[in-house]
This record gives structure tokens, C-alpha cells and sequence, in this order.
């Protein structure tokens, strides 16, 4: 589990999203500034608000939907890039479908976190709490290797989501390694690490 915890560096998110107040009551509110956030994908309909949710300028852009099909498993820098994606752009909304989308994406004992790491989002109550999410795209993507096994490089910008807004703080540039392998199915992610 802590692999698939530190690929997309949930662990930095969920800590940082899971310390507001546990013995709040009610949501917060947000502040009546409006922060400046950079999202990567263009504004789309979210779903119905929820007692939490301020209105319309309170509730962060769904994340871009990345399909899982045979495309993204058609070569390792497809498959590299499609499953980056679904680990940096997330929120509270869409982590359990993103992290099933991962799972497709995935083989063996990485898969097998996945489904450990689904299952704690699944009934994680601060995500929704907080708002907690992440946005980031990919800035560039190296393959080495050649036959059935290929080793991956993924540099991305990141910024993560609290409240549904991007944080004061600066994107933060992060450092990908993995190991893909090619199945049957296509390539599929065998491991899966965030770089120091």
C-alpha cells in the first residue's frame, strides 16, 4: 500500500487534508476572498452541492476524466502518462473512481494496494471534510528499457486542494519512477514510486 501511497502522494495529501479540526461540527466556511488557483482542466458541471459547499465558486472543477482503454495500455509512455494523471488529479469526489481506474491500470502486488488503498478512501470522512484534492499535469515523461519490462521517469506540477480551492503555497514540482510490464492485456504498472 505505501507505494501506491507515495506514487500520487496521498500520504502528503491526506496528513495535510486530515488535520483540520476533528471536533468541528459543522464545515467550515470558506473565506470570502477568492484565492487564485491553476487547474488543469476547464471548468465543468459538478454534481449536486452539498451542505458543505458555499456555492458555485466554492466547488473546484472536477478533475479531467482520464479513460482507461486500450489506448492507455497501448504503449509504456501512454500507459505512463494515463495513470500519472489519474494519480494527480483528484479530489474528494472522484478518488475511489480514479483509484478504480488506477487498479485497471495496474498488475500484480501494485494492484493489490490499490484495491487496500480504494478501500481507505472509500470510508476516508476527512476527504470530504476538507475538500482535499489534488491537480497537476505531466511536464515530461522518459522510457528506458526495451522488451517486456520498461523503467519510467514522470516530472509533474502539482498543487493540492483544500477547501476545493488550490493552496496558498507554490505548485510543487515532483519526480516519478516506475516499472512497467507488458501483459496479455497491454502494459500494465508493476511499481510505482515518488522520487525524494
Amino acid at each position: 500500500m505505501t507505494r501506491w501511497l507515495r506514487g500520487v502522494g496521498l500520504v502528503c495529501i491526506v496528513l495535510v487534508a486530515g488535520c483540520g479540526d476533528p471536533y468541528a461540527s459543522e464545515p467550515r466556511e470558506s473565506s470570502p476572498r477568492q484565492s487564485a488557483t491553476t487547474t488543469v482542466a476547464p471548468a465543468v458541471m459538478s454534481p449536486t452541492p452539498t451542505a458543505g459547499d458555499v456555492g458555485p465558486s466554492a466547488v473546484a472543477p472536477e478533475p479531467p476524466r482520464v479513460g482507461v482503454d486500450a489506448r492507455a495500455t497501448r504503449s509504456p509512455a501512454a500507459l505512463a502518462r494515463a495513470y500519472t494523471l489519474l494519480g494527480i488529479n483528484w479530489d474528494w469526489r472522484t478518488i475511489v473512481a480514479q483509484l478504480e481506474r488506477a487498479q485497471r491500470l495496474a498488475v500484480g502486488s501494485m494492484e493489490d494496494d490499490l484495491v487496500e488503498t480504494t478501500e481507505i478512501a472509500r470510508t476516508d470522512e476527512s476527504l470530504k471534510r476538507d475538500r482535499a484534492g489534488s491537480r497537476g499535469h505531466v511536464m515530461s515523461l522518459t522510457v528506458k528499457g526495451t522488451g517486456s519490462t520498461r523503467r519510467v521517469v514522470v516530472v509533474t506540477r502539482e498543487q493540492r486542494l483544500r477547501d476545493g480551492r488550490g493552496q496558498l503555497e507554490r505548485q510543487l514540482t515532483k519526480v516519478y519512477a516506475g516499472k512497467l510490464r507488458l501483459t496479455a492485456a497491454g502494459w500494465r504498472v508493476l511499481d510505482w514510486d515518488l522520487e525524494p
